[in-house]
C-alpha cells in the first residue's frame, strides 16, 4: 500500500499538506507545503522502507512531485 501525501490550495488560500485525505499541516505558501510534503514523505519511507507519493493537486490537474519507492528485494546469488 502507498502513503499519499498531497499538497492543495483551500477556499481560504492557505496551502494543506494532507496524508491519504487527513488534513496534517497548512502554510502560507505553496513552497513550504512541497517542502513539508517531501520531508514527511522522506522519513515515512526511510523508517519504514513503504512506498510513499508526494503530488501537488489543482483544479485541473495533478502533478507527481516525489515517488519513494519500496527497496528493491535483494537477490542472493549462488555458487554454481
Amino acid at each position: 500500500m502507498t502513503t499519499v501525501f498531497t499538497i492543495r490550495q483551500e477556499h481560504s488560500g492557505l496551502w494543506m499538506v494532507d496524508r491519504d485525505g487527513m488534513p496534517l499541516i497548512k502554510h502560507d505558501s505553496a513552497a513550504a507545503a512541497i517542502s513539508d510534503g517531501r520531508e514527511l514523505a522522506r522519513m515515512i519511507h526511510g523508517k519504514s522502507g513503504a512506498a510513499v507519493t508526494v503530488a501537488l493537486q489543482t483544479p485541473d490537474t495533478t502533478i507527481l512531485l516525489a515517488r519513494y519507492a519500496r527497496p528493491a528485494p535483494q537477490l542472493k546469488l549462488v555458487a554454481a
